[in-house]
């Protein structure tokens, strides 16, 4: 998950402004998360741990009025991937 995070942090900073990180610890797993703004989009990256050699990454784009941009979600999401090689 550590490798995880680590990507989605440089990618938010090398396309925009990271805004804040955080960790939040459940019963089981650590949730960690990262907020930041590209090209005038919020940004919301969640990474939960599934299990030891797998995690959930999620990625939400919104507009000021709060629309979806799935086009930006999807980009940052295969950016964040193509950082783990």
């Amino acid at each position: 998950m550590d490798e995880v995070f680590g990507a989605a942090k440089k990618v938010v900073n090398n396309l925009g402004t990271l805004v804040n990180e955080s960790t939040f610890y459940n019963q089981n797993t650590a949730v960690r998360t990262i907020e930041g703004k590209i090209n005038q989009r919020n940004v919301y990256i969640r990474i939960e741990s599934v299990d030891p050699k797998m995690c959930n990454c999620i990625v939400q784009a919104r507009t000021r009025a709060g629309g979806v941009d799935v086009e930006l979600a999807h980009y940052i999401d295969k950016e964040i991937a193509l950082g783990l090689k």
